[in-house]
């Protein structure tokens, strides 16, 4: 099983520099869910976190811009519900782990 999740967080790390030109460490899954909400299939998507290394940020091919964002100032044409639901989740839970 291990072997599984190493694999995976590589091809994570991998999709994160092909998209953001960016080296990650991924350190965790934070969530799952099943959507329909794409038109083209219904998707299970998989959200991780991790750590910068190195790289520099630039959009992936099919983007016009790549930025970091804060909680308070996200886009408001995030493409899907689901994954703006998922980054208010992530920093939900980043805000009751503060001390």
């Amino acid at each position: 099983l291990e072997e599984i999740v190493d694999e995976v967080f590589q091809i994570a790390a991998r999709e994160v520099k092909e998209e953001t030109g960016l080296d990650v460490a991924i350190t965790g899954v934070f969530d799952t869910w099943a959507t329909g909400e794409d038109p083209r299939t219904p998707v299970v998507c998989i959200a991780f976190t991790g750590e910068v290394l190195g790289g520099s940020l630039s959009p992936g091919d099919d983007a016009e811009a790549a930025a970091f964002f804060i909680e308070g100032d996200l886009p408001a044409d995030i493409a899907f519900t689901t994954h703006r639901a998922a980054l208010d989740r992530y920093f939900q839970t980043r805000r009751r782990a503060r001390p």
